[in-house]
């Protein structure tokens, strides 16, 4: 390859990285609140850094946090400063401080910095919560239009069969209503799988949850039938609420209840509240119930020594801890023992996709059941 265009594609790359992915509310939000919280720090000369080491490893945008940061722009830098201390003093002192040359000396430098240490937090935190939320907006304001001029994207109306799921789950319990929309605005699996563009046919959701994921792809027209199940009877519960009789979900447990025949199989946040053992014994159960032709989609933590991978499974567990999931020992497997996993019990890997997101490490895989059984190749995929 040329050398310009081994630069050129260096350079795309790396563009690509500083940008954290494509452009979503989450990230835009919590890229330009990094950017301002670090940017009104009285760290001049360290706001460069601060944005590199934190965001790469989180998938943040760079380049719009460090736009962000740049708002200690010298004319207005000494405005922070003085907000800050007068933040500080408020905090320290419980009223507004008049500043004068005698403090910079002895004890009176150290109250000061510890005023302007306090007030940068603060103000940080303030200017962070509100810039985050507006870049939020913007962003989703900006994904809409784009979707808009997508044809190919958004041929049924995405975010009228969003609203549409939303809005069954207005009798639910509150603390599930606000879960819900949240899956939905966040959690970018349902455009990911859109993008697909599969047949989808019959479903079965293994381990549904609250059913919001099937639910959406129902709204959209992608669902020809329905079945979900999962062994928490509330989540269930809630579930029923929404599905209005058109989804049919029940209580079961996905270490043995029988997996119905169907077109397209998720699997998806489950695996890991298994042991390895039953992970494996349900893809196998799960590989004999698809169609020929069918489409396994699993997604799961990607089980590695990196900081996404540990910080998805450290929240996972604290997911467990306070009762929001039902589990005990999560084994979490790489996407290696996935892949292998299902290609052992006869399915065709056909892809995988790092989701996009704020934790790195959730991994979709596709796989197929080949219509001539004998031509899965141990190497596919």
């Amino acid at each position: 390859m040329p050398k310009h265009r081994t630069f050129l594609a260096i350079s795309r790359r790396l563009f690509h990285r500083l940008r954290g992915g494509r452009l979503e509310p989450w990230r835009a939000g919590f890229s330009v609140a990094l950017g301002l919280f670090v940017g009104v720090q009285p760290l001049y000369g360290l706001h460069l850094p601060l944005c590199l080491i934190i965001c790469l490893p989180l998938r943040l945008d760079v380049i719009l946090a460090y736009a962000a940061a740049n708002i200690s722009l010298p004319l207005v830098a000494p405005i922070i400063v003085l907000t800050e201390i007068q933040l500080g003093s408020l905090v320290l002192d419980g009223k507004l401080v008049a500043i004068h040359l005698s403090q910079l000396r002895g004890g009176s430098v150290v109250h000061l910095a510890a005023q302007l240490g306090i007030g940068a937090v603060l103000l940080g935190a303030i200017l962070a919560t509100l810039g985050g939320l507006i870049a939020a907006q913007i962003a989703q304001l900006a994904m809409k239009a784009r979707d808009r001029k997508d044809s190919r994207w958004d041929p049924r109306g995405f975010a009228d069969a969003i609203l549409r799921t939303r809005l069954r789950y207005e009798s639910a319990p509150a603390k599930d209503r606000h879960y819900v929309a949240n899956k939905l605005r966040f959690d970018p699996i349902i455009r990911v799988i859109c993008e697909l563009k599969t047949h989808l046919g019959d479903v079965v959701d293994v381990g549904c949850g609250r059913g919001q994921l099937g639910l959406a792809l129902y709204e959209l027209g992608r669902i020809q039938a329905l079945t979900g199940f999962d062994w928490d009877e509330r989540k269930i519960a809630t579930a029923r609420i929404a599905a209005r009789n058109d989804v049919d979900y029940s209580t079961e447990d996905v270490q043995s209840v029988p997996i119905p025949e169907a077109d397209t199989i998720l699997i998806v946040d489950v695996l890991h509240y298994l042991t390895i053992e039953v992970q494996d014994n349900l893809l196998e159960r799960v590989a004999a119930s698809l169609r020929p032709g069918g489409t396994l989609i699993v997604r799961d933590v990607d089980a590695r020594r990196t900081f996404g991978s540990l910080l998805t499974q450290f929240c996972e567990r604290l997911g467990v801890h306070f009762n929001m999931n039902r589990g005990g020992m999560l084994k979490f497997s790489s996407r290696q023992w996935h892949s292998d996993a299902l290609r052992r019990h006869g399915l065709r890997v056909t892809g995988t996709v790092t989701m996009p997101g704020l934790f790195l490490d959730n991994v979709l895989l596709l796989a197929v059941r080949p219509d001539d059984p004998d031509g899965v190749s141990p190497t596919d995929g």
